[in-house]
């Protein structure tokens, strides 16, 4: 009886629990957080969020079907109103009330998603009162080449690529192969990896060639273009490589282009410019005859700007600090000039404070241009201090010897210093020498040139002669057609018909054919043996040489014949 009684008292109660009950799975069920994971933005190539997605995009409906029905009967046996869950994300009743958002509603999300993106494209502006515009479009991002960043290498990467190159460009230079070497230092010189010291081994080198050959049109060009790159900075400076070429322009005798380089020269600093380039540009400034007081002025500021004294006249007397090629220069002008105590006074300093590093050419503007006894001593003292003059100086030096003092002694004594330091003979040395001998014994006056003494005097002679010849073929430098040139020449001077025919036998064992100088020679030797026939001979073989060889008769030939 309680039992029912009250069971009858809670049923309302029981029932409005059920309806609460009931609609709070409703609530959950239609309000609830859903517990998927939104679908990746992935737009599948198109321009758009919408017009990329596809079908293969769901977004929302990825994890559940596209739409679903979720009415069912309540306990009080009413149906519940039917819902779809469609694509947008929003729920809709069957009666198209739209219910709250339960997932993300993709067009306003792609919509805002795209104003973020247009936004990150902008550029902030600067406004009118010159604070940053934030809100201003931006300047798109150019994709031209020119605009793109460019990775540099460092130079010792530089060199790392380049590094086979650079080998095959330094091997022609120190073979002097100055075609092959300017074929590739275009490529060079525009990548930046020449050195200071490739730059003064290329302009070495071109003066060298210069040397060799003394070809203007083979090597001013490349000295031009080395000029033009120093001076825009192409390549790097080095004070050996402008001494070189302003020494090269004083042979060639630019002396126009050489003064211009020069006036460039002057204000650099120490990257292309010192001591030495200043002896350079006074030597040069020597040979196209500018005032001694000019040059003078040059030495001073070059001893004011680079020696290691204080005070210029400290550093003028006693050359402290003073480089040679300075000392060079001025001692040049001066002796151009006729300055030769002056010119004494840097030679004597030079020596003194370099006695063993003191450049030959020095000594070569003393041998040149003073006497030849002053000559003979700075030949000796070169020779002593270990720097011979180069052969081609000693054969002038020699025939001033016997021309101005007949002393064969001292020709000897001149070359044996020269063997001794170093230096190698030839067979000019050779000739120079038997024409000293027989030139002695020629001073003999015709009535004396007879007896046991006259021919005591001429089997020394020739005894000499051959001691000579051996010892130069010892040497390595055997007698040349001009030698027996020399002796058949002689032997028709000395009226010695022996030395004559001395002469051309010794010529034809040494397996030589005479030439037309040689026949000339014979002719002339005949003649003043006063030998008719072998005159008429010698004539004969002349005018066979000259038809077998096909050269006309010259000015030359007609001398011979009339001397005889």
């Amino acid at each position: 009886m309680l039992n029912s009684t009250a069971s009858r008292a809670i049923a309302p109660t029981t029932a409005r629990l059920q309806l609460r009950l009931s609609t709070l799975r409703l609530s959950t069920r239609y309000y609830a957080k859903p517990s998927y994971q939104p679908a990746p933005r992935r737009y599948n190539g198109g321009d758009t969020p919408r017009e990329g997605r596809g079908d293969s995009y769901r977004g929302y409906n990825e994890h559940q079907p596209d739409s679903h029905s979720s009415g069912y009967n309540s306990p009080n046996g009413r149906r519940e109103r039917r819902t779809n869950i469609r694509r947008d994300g929003r729920e809709y009743t069957s009666d198209g009330y739209k219910l709250p958002r339960v997932g993300r509603n993709t067009e306003y999300e792609d919509r805002k998603y795209n104003q973020r993106q247009d936004t990150r494209e902008r550029q902030p502006a600067s406004s009118k009162d010159g604070e940053t515009d934030w809100l201003a479009p931006r300047k798109k991002k150019s994709n031209k080449a020119e605009d793109t960043i460019i990775p540099q290498l460092t130079q010792d990467e530089l060199r790392s690529i380049f590094s086979q190159e650079l080998f095959v460009f330094r091997c022609d230079l120190n073979a002097t192969q100055i075609t092959s070497a300017m074929f590739s230092y275009p490529q060079l010189r525009d990548v930046g990896i020449l050195t200071s010291h490739d730059v003064s081994n290329l302009a070495r080198q071109l003066h060298t060639h210069y040397r060799l050959d003394r070809v203007d049109k083979e090597v001013l060009p490349h000295v031009k273009t080395l000029i033009t790159d120093i001076q825009n900075g192409k390549v790097p400076g080095n004070p050996l490589a402008s001494v070189h070429i302003l020494s090269c322009l004083k042979e060639m005798e630019e002396f126009d282009l050489a003064n211009d380089f020069w006036k460039w020269l002057e204000p650099q600093n120490e990257d292309h410019t010192d001591a030495r380039v200043y002896g350079a540009a006074i030597e040069c400034l020597a040979y196209q005859g500018t005032a001694l007081d000019v040059m003078e002025d040059l030495y001073t500021e070059a001893l004011e700007r680079y020696s290691d004294s204080t005070v210029a006249t400290v550093a003028r007397d006693t050359g402290k600090g003073t480089r040679i090629m300075l000392f060079q220069g001025i001692i040049t002008a001066r002796l151009l000039h006729g300055d030769w105590e002056a010119a004494y006074e840097g030679f004597d300093i030079c020596i003194r404070l370099y006695p063993t590093l003191t450049p030959p050419r020095i000594y070569e503007l003393i041998i040149y241009e003073r006497s030849v006894k002053e000559a003979y001593i700075a030949f000796l003292m070169a020779c002593r201090a270990g720097t011979p003059p180069k052969p081609t100086v000693l054969t002038p030096l020699l025939k001033q010897l016997w021309s101005e003092t007949g002393d064969v002694r001292a020709m000897i004594r001149a070359l044996y210093a020269f063997v001794g330091s170093g230096g190698k003979t030839s067979f000019q040395h050779l000739n120079s020498l038997i024409g000293g001998v027989f030139g002695t014994i020629g001073q003999v006056p015709k009535n004396a040139r007879s007896g046991e003494e006259w021919d005591e005097v001429y089997a020394n002679a020739m005894t000499f002669t051959r001691n000579l010849i051996s010892a130069f073929a010892k040497a390595g430098v055997q007698p040349s057609l001009s030698t027996f040139n020399t002796i058949i020449t002689l032997g028709g001077k000395l009226e010695r018909m022996d030395l004559v025919y001395g002469g051309l036998k010794e010529l034809a064992s040494a397996g030589m054919e005479p030439n037309i100088i040689t026949y000339r020679i014979i002719l002339n030797a005949f003649g003043e043996l006063k030998e008719a026939e072998s005159v008429r001979q010698s004539w004969a073989d002349l005018c066979s040489a000259k038809a077998e060889l096909g050269t006309p008769f010259d000015f030359k030939d007609t001398m011979a014949l009339i001397k005889v």
